[in-house]
């Protein structure tokens, strides 16, 4: 009804709108009968087109393809349609096809008008003709807008503002957004997030675009979030959808900032997308905004942005070769540059450029694995770890897939395309069990230098698990770093519970206890064997024990062994003959065969006690560790509280029982384990017949961070042993 620029605030928007998934059956009941359709050629070529001309099928229609919207497209068709105008035009497509309507419409309306009066006045005198916008992408949120964007005929992109483009009637129909990429879906979302985000801190915002603002962003986190867990939930899709909507409200209000300035100046000098330009710079200008007006809202906005993990498909590629000062001359003159909520001029533009340059070389993708091997473990936190260790598990699943044929069937039949993993819990899993089924290996057969083999009591079957240099090396660094945490890094003398059978050199196959102590012997300045083989039983040899004893009594020493052939072969002897030890500083490292300690009502702290008593030592200084041969390298050891805790380089998901769902604190299920260490074999993430619950992350008291748990028990009715409790079966040997 106003048609002049007034002293006070406003909001331009669609008057009507209709929206829920098959929303596009209100376009039979509009009560006109001429029709122009403006459509995409992607969308006249689709099943669903064929489903909405069903509604115009009383209507005189006429269809016109648009592939390159320019000033030159909109006054060939407004040449053709003078003559005969449509009453309604209806808008099919992304934002370029809804711009291109927009336009049209007011110069048929108006035919006296000009680009350049376009340029120069935000009203028109006439307004007859009716527009529908139906978008088929989130993104641009054009559709809710008074604003269109062409191109001139030679490329450079043209804002223009008039009330004449606002449509009469936006339809919001998300079956359209059905058919496109995920990573196309969170490219769009993208656009979405920046009209939000710089519209709520724009000079031209007000307190109702704000709060229009946080409705939009919420809307687009709620709508992620469900399409990261399942990729095919169109609940997810319409909140997309109407978070795009809302997005256009705010930038068609309150407009948009730097980002778009810098986007648009990309599109121009390098013919790329909008939405991938927006995604590639939106990061970095958030950061330095961040740095320039120090608010909390940009840390609110950082946040989200990483929650809904845009940097997944954040490509920078453009950003080799530019020109950073004819980049930012281009900027400076975009319009969207006037209302940054910092006064841009060409140094600061420069500046914010030149950080976009450094931040480039961030991703996360270009972490090196074995730094993590390399560094001081238990020092990241949990999300840290999350975001670190996701894209490399995933760039490893994306190998062993092309590798493997039975891996790809794996994978894809239960699993989503790596591609499309948002958390470590939506990596399927492989069961343990299959290691005693298939040969599953990821390296060329020639690579394998060393098998390792677990228990094969219950089917006669052993886990083969095969090993290259890489991961051989990988286990070996892993492990010292992890028992570098508890034990320090000083050699001592190593005492273990166990024949010398178990770890001969140059084994090709080598048992799980073998690889125990092979592990802890990085820390071991001399190795003496304690126990004998005699007739297929383990016996302790008492002389050598003596003679260890005399030699190290009071000195700093480790001891390692398993934890039922030390209770049953070790602890009786010495019992029997009251045989008191002088290792007040000593450390035990056990781990394995708890299932039948537990029958014989043999507990941890039964266990520690009474070991620490013939010591002459502390409960504390007797660690249990849990670990399996198919995830040689990853040990989880007690700590000072009683919990065991994840090393940097790895993660631990407990599973819900029937479902596999991620449990959270406090609800015991299925240990899995995650690891970066192998190459050789596909042991990223497996899933155990061992029970466990996680009691927390980040806040141990031992001061530990990451993830912490507990082991509860094996499996319940499951023929499934460890090393340990196959010892017991077969009454001894290895």
């Amino acid at each position: 009804m106003i048609n002049k620029n007034l002293m006070v605030k406003k909001i331009y928007n669609s008057p009507e709108v209709y929206y829920r998934k098959g929303a596009v059956s209100v376009l039979k009941h509009i009560e006109y009968t001429k029709f122009l359709i403006l459509i995409s050629n992607t969308i006249k070529n689709s099943e669903y087109y064929e489903k909405i001309k069903t509604y115009f099928s009383e209507k005189s229609i006429d269809e016109e393809i648009i592939q390159a919207p320019n000033q030159k497209t909109i006054l060939n068709l407004k040449k053709r349609y003078s003559t005969n105008k449509p009453e309604v035009i209806v808008a099919i497509g992304g934002g370029k096809v809804i711009d291109s309507a927009k336009v049209l419409k007011v110069l048929l309306d108006n035919p006296n008008l000009t680009f350049l009066d376009l340029e120069n006045q935000q009203f028109c005198e006439y307004n007859a003709i009716k527009l529908v916008a139906i978008p088929t992408t989130p993104g641009t949120g054009s559709e809710a807008t008074a604003i269109a964007v062409l191109n001139n005929n030679e490329g450079k992109k043209l804002p223009f503002i008039n009330k004449g483009f606002l449509p009469d009637l936006a339809i919001l129909d998300h079956t359209f957004l059905e058919t496109i990429e995920i990573k196309d879906l969170f490219i769009f979302g993208a656009d979405i997030f920046s009209h939000a985000s710089e519209g709520q801190v724009s000079m031209a915002s007000s307190p109702l675009i704000k709060a229009i603002s946080r409705s939009c962003l919420e809307l687009l986190k709620l709508g992620f979030s469900k399409i990261k867990e399942n990729l095919d939930d169109t609940n997810g899709l319409s909140e997309i959808m109407y978070a795009g909507y809302l997005g256009g409200v705010v930038q068609g209000n309150a407009y948009v900032g730097a980002v778009h300035a810098l986007a648009h100046a990309l599109e121009q000098q390098f013919k790329t997308s909008h939405s991938s330009s927006i995604l590639t710079v939106l990061k970095p200008t958030l950061q330095w905004l961040k740095n320039m007006r120090n608010q909390v809202v940009y840390d609110e906005f950082l946040e989200l942005y990483e929650d809904i993990g845009f940097d997944k498909f954040r490509n920078t590629d453009v950003l080799k070769d530019i020109n950073p000062e004819q980049w930012a001359d281009i900027a400076l003159i975009d319009p969207s540059i006037k209302t940054s909520p910092v006064r841009m001029k060409r140094e600061n533009l420069i500046d914010l450029i030149n950080w976009i340059l450094e931040q480039k070389s961030g991703h996360v993708l270009k972490s090196n694995i074995d730094e993590f091997f390399a560094n001081e473990q238990f020092t990241m936190n949990q999300k840290t770890k999350h975001k670190l260790l996701l894209p490399l598990i995933a760039e490893r699943i994306r190998e062993h897939i092309e590798f493997s044929p039975i891996l790809r069937e794996f994978y894809l039949s239960i699993g989503r395309n790596p591609d499309y993993y948002f958390s470590l819990s939506q990596i399927p899993p492989i069961p343990v069990s299959m290691f005693k089924k298939f040969d599953l290996k990821t390296c060329p057969d020639e690579e394998i230098f060393r098998i390792l083999k677990s228990s094969a009591t219950t089917t006669g079957i052993p886990s083969k698990i095969y090993i290259n240099k890489e991961t051989s090396f990988r286990q070996s660094k892993a492990l010292i770093s992890t028992l570098k945490n508890y034990l320090g890094g000083k050699r001592r003398p190593l005492l273990v519970i166990d024949t010398e059978n178990i770890n001969i050199p140059n084994m090709d196959t080598l048992s799980a206890r073998g690889a125990a102590v092979r592990g802890i012997s990085n820390f071991a300045k001399g190795i003496v064997y304690v126990m004998d083989e005699e007739n297929g039983e383990l016996v302790l040899n008492f002389d050598r024990l003596n003679e260890f004893c005399e030699k190290y009594a009071g000195h700093d020493i480790l001891v390692s062994g398993f934890t039922y052939i030390i209770w049953t072969r070790f602890v009786d002897q010495v019992l029997k003959f009251d045989i008191k030890l002088n290792f007040p500083n000593m450390k035990l490292i056990h781990s394995g065969g708890w299932k039948k300690l537990t029958a014989q009502s043999v507990d941890k702290k039964i266990f520690s006690q009474t070991l620490a008593e013939i010591f002459g030592t502390v409960p504390e200084n007797v660690i249990d560790f849990y670990g399996m041969v198919e995830q040689l390298g990853v040990v989880f050891l007690d700590c000072e509280q009683g919990y065991k805790h994840v090393p940097d380089f790895a993660d631990v998901i407990i599973r819900d029982f029937y479902t596999m769902k991620e449990n959270p604190i406090g609800k015991p299920g299925l240990i899995e384990i995650l690891s970066l260490i192998p190459s050789s074999y596909p042991g990223l993430a497996i899933i155990t017949e061992d029970i466990g619950e996680l009691c927390g992350i980040d806040d141990c008291a031992c001061g530990r961070k990451g993830k912490y748990f507990k082991f509860r028990s094996r499996v319940e009715k499951t023929e499934t042993r460890g090393c340990g409790d196959t010892f017991a079966e077969l009454g001894g040997g290895n």
